[in-house]
């Protein structure tokens, strides 16, 4: 679900997106692995891998990110 849901806003890509860009934002990270950051971000926000894809997609789609070379992402 991209938009917010009233029962379960948890779940939403743009709560998550959020959650997403302020723990990247805190721990001033300009470049990761994909997997380092689901573990390290899904230690304080337990959510499916498919949903953290989702949330990924989201802020490319709204440029945050972006994919480099090996499974890393950059951090804009």
């Amino acid at each position: 679900m991209l938009i917010l849901n009233e029962t379960r806003p948890s779940i939403s890509l743009y709560y998550l997106g959020a959650k997403l860009i302020d723990y990247i934002r805190n721990s001033d990270v300009k470049e990761i692995h994909l997997t380092d950051l689901y573990i390290n971000f899904n230690q304080i926000h337990p959510i499916p891998f498919n949903r953290f894809m989702l949330t990924l997609d989201w802020l490319h789609l709204i440029g945050f990110i972006n994919a480099a070379k090996e499974g890393k992402i950059i951090c804009i």
